[in-house]
């Protein structure tokens, strides 16, 4: 078994619930020491969230914290506070999804530990970022997914867009702030000092828009309910479950023509008839069918 690359790495864990949780996580099972702090009691709420196995955790507590070691610190008793700056001096990587400022009041924020421990690493995440003109408003993964505009791209037409079942948000800015953890590790060695790392939910949500940020500053053709390629989709053929279906070309050909003939091909693969007329030949005419996009 190869040695994992963050071994000797501590992390100080002061999140709660998904977005920080996950990150804690995903370090922890790439060799990183992770403290998770909790606050006395209750702890994180994600221990009695989802399927509850006792009164102390739940599965999705277990499965955001697996490979964390845990404390817990009373921080409006001097001594909790003072072991909290102690533990954090030893860290490497600080990690927070709060409310920009709030933990500048108990002496967690980014100025107060850096200053006594200028190599430290401090992620933040939060709905809008510690910065711009919502930094101080509060918010979940469930806002930024309606607020960047991925739950209009999804649906049918004409129905309220779906909740997605996956805590996209959380988990997506999640795995970015890994990436930046790491690369601040890396700058760190070079320069010898650590960074301030200021996650948003609504920010990175944003930049999945691969087609949608490209389309519309060009004036293209925009759908009002759902942005996809002509070749992707998911249909119902000889039986009533949906498939998903993606067609591929092997020669590079020109988008019409290309994806006209794919789709002919895909339609007799799969019996389908109305995919096999005049009027699903061109890419526009297949997004616009209903009877294509079920």
């Amino acid at each position: 078994m190869q040695p994992r690359p963050l071994e000797g790495i501590r992390v100080v864990d002061y999140s709660h619930f998904l977005a920080g949780p996950y990150v804690g996580r995903c370090l922890a099972a790439l060799g990183a020491e992770v403290i998770k702090v909790e606050r006395p009691g209750s702890g994180d709420a994600g221990r009695q969230h989802a399927t509850v196995l006792d009164d102390q955790q739940s599965a999705y507590f277990l499965q955001l914290n697996m490979g964390k070691r845990g404390v817990s610190v009373d921080m409006k008793d001097p001594r909790g506070k003072a072991f909290m700056q102690r533990l954090c001096d030893s860290a490497d990587v600080f990690i927070e999804n709060y409310r920009p400022g709030a933990l500048d009041k108990l002496g967690l924020g980014y100025a107060a530990l850096s200053k006594r421990n200028p190599g430290l690493v401090y992620c933040s995440i939060s709905a809008y970022g510690h910065t711009g003109p919502d930094a101080h408003r509060a918010g979940f993964g469930l806002i930024a997914e309606a607020k960047s505009g991925i739950m209009q791209m999804i649906g049918n037409p004409g129905e309220p867009p779906p909740l997605m079942r996956i805590s996209l948000g959380d988990m997506y800015t999640g795995i970015h702030a890994v990436a930046a953890i790491n690369a601040a590790l890396i700058g760190r060695m070079k320069s010898g000092r650590g960074q301030h790392i200021d996650m948003a939910l609504y920010d990175t949500l944003v930049s999945m828009h691969e087609y949608a940020c490209s389309a519309t500053p060009c004036k293209a053709w925009f759908p009002s309910k759902r942005v996809t390629t002509c070749r992707h989709r998911l249909c119902t053929a000889c039986s009533a479950r949906p498939m998903a279906i993606s067609s591929s070309r092997r020669k590079s050909t020109s988008r019409g023509s290309g994806s006209a003939r794919s789709s002919r091909r895909t339609a007799v693969l799969l019996g389908s008839a109305p995919m096999r007329d005049s009027t699903a030949s061109t890419g526009a005419t297949r997004i616009a069918r209903p009877s294509l996009r079920s």
